[in-house]
């Protein structure tokens, strides 16, 4: 038998021979239907933070009141160090029924506000989630930075939170430590509260249907389910070839995606015009990145084009760029070399590094990244939502919305950039 035949004879066995068994328990373990996944939630940190806002709050209608605020608020203890200002006993004593929840205030993802009474101080805590992403430079000191000019120390106590699936610490971080906090700690501590105080209900039920959701696709560790673990462990031991054969020749979603992005990337254009307002061209493809330019800000700003042959053919020194990554479509506004505008590349660089919070080098070659963000990984195109959809129009989708949030931004960065420029010429 030759080495094809001797494969397919192999992936045969594991689909309908000895081991189908296993490989229906592995599917009938996974399969069971998830609202959330169903809405495409798995790796979308606005949505996560939506729920969780929600799930928190103790004036929401989900029959949890604030026992699931104040787990939070344990971990956050548990896992801190001797600088948070708030100590366990002080927290067991403080009503947390009139806390407010906040999404993105101050760009912040979750911000919790306990008031104080009479002249006790009152409680603000910053949480940043991160599903998938890194930060920004500087993103966690800039946010601390808001935070304490809006709650100022004499009347308020500061803790920060850094939500992440491994609970790693934060690569950057302001005046305090942002407290390392995972999935999987939080789910225990829920857990344990829902079982202690016997909470039922819908509320509960989402709760579960969520943090099952996290478990199965390996964002938190979940209880041990021997069954499951058998199935897998026999797969692997009796069709080890098949099972080898099917991984190295896994097919590459995000690549074959972005393939197919390309050749809509007029259509796109036009789509992402319609949503934003304003006129969005192709530009050129080089390798792995898609780009499109901006005509109405070129036009607006004529400094802001160059001649260098080794970025577009638009000339425009600021494009939209979109390519794969890994396991990952990446999204971002992208700064090309200077060609004969060094001086419009040095100060659009410095508008946007003061926009963004980073401090990216003018003076060097190559492209510049800013807003760097994760617009689809391959679960969303296996979602059920997504069940009947080119997995390009989801790009293109969730492209849209990203440049709905960047755009008022490169905007203002290339206005302000523009203004300055006149300036220096002038002196």
């Amino acid at each position: 038998m030759n080495s094809a035949l001797k494969t397919l004879s192999a992936i045969e066995d594991l689909v309908v021979g000895k081991g189908s068994r296993d490989l229906r328990t592995v599917e009938d373990r996974l399969k069971a239907f998830c609202p959330f996944e169903a809405v495409g939630m798995v790796r979308q940190e606005i949505r996560h933070s939506n729920f969780l806002a929600y799930i928190l709050d103790p004036s929401r209608p989900h029959g949890l009141a604030d026992a699931l605020l104040q787990e939070l608020l344990f971990e956050i203890l548990e896992n801190g160090d001797e600088t948070l200002p708030l100590r366990k006993l002080d927290l067991h004593f403080r009503p947390l029924g009139n806390a407010r929840i906040y999404r993105e205030t101050m760009n912040i993802d979750l911000l919790v506000e306990v008031p104080g009474s009479g002249s006790q101080k009152g409680l603000v805590i910053a949480i940043e989630m991160k599903v998938d992403a890194g930060e920004s430079d500087n993103q966690l000191a800039k946010y601390e930075k808001r935070l304490r000019a809006a709650y100022s120390a004499d009347r308020w106590l500061h803790v920060f939170g850094f939500l992440t699936v491994e609970g790693r610490p934060s690569s950057t971080e302001g005046e305090t430590a942002w407290t390392p906090l995972s999935f999987t700690g939080l789910f225990k501590r829920f857990d344990a509260t829902i079982r202690h105080h016997g909470h039922q209900g819908r509320g509960v039920e989402m709760y579960q249907d969520y943090a099952k959701m996290m478990r199965r696709n390996g964002m938190a560790e979940g209880e041990h389910d021997e069954q499951l673990h058998e199935a897998v462990r026999n797969l692997w031991v009796r069709h080890r070839e098949a099972l080898d054969y099917l991984m190295l020749h896994r097919p590459d979603t995000c690549d074959e995606t972005m393939r197919a992005f390309e050749a809509g990337q007029a259509g796109h254009a036009e789509r992402l015009s319609a949503v934003i307002g304003h006129r969005i061209a192709a530009d050129t493809a080089f390798r792995i990145w898609r780009r499109f330019w901006f005509p109405d800000l070129v036009e607006r700003f004529p400094a802001f084009r160059h001649d260098s042959a080794n970025w577009v053919a638009s000339q425009s020194l600021a494009v939209l760029e979109v390519h794969p990554e890994r396991d990952q479509i990446i999204a971002c506004i992208a700064v090309g070399e200077a060609g004969n505008g060094e001086a419009a590349r040095r100060a659009l660089l410095l508008e946007l590094n003061r926009e963004t919070g980073t401090q990216k080098k003018a003076a060097d070659t190559g492209v510049r990244h800013y807003w760097r963000s994760v617009i689809a990984t391959p679960a969303d195109f296996s979602d059920e939502s997504a069940i009947g959809r080119p997995a390009a129009d989801i790009v293109a989708e969730r492209l849209a919305t990203y440049l709905q949030q960047v755009y008022p931004g490169l905007q203002s960065c290339m206005a302000r950039a523009a203004v300055a420029l006149t300036q220096e010429v002038g002196r």
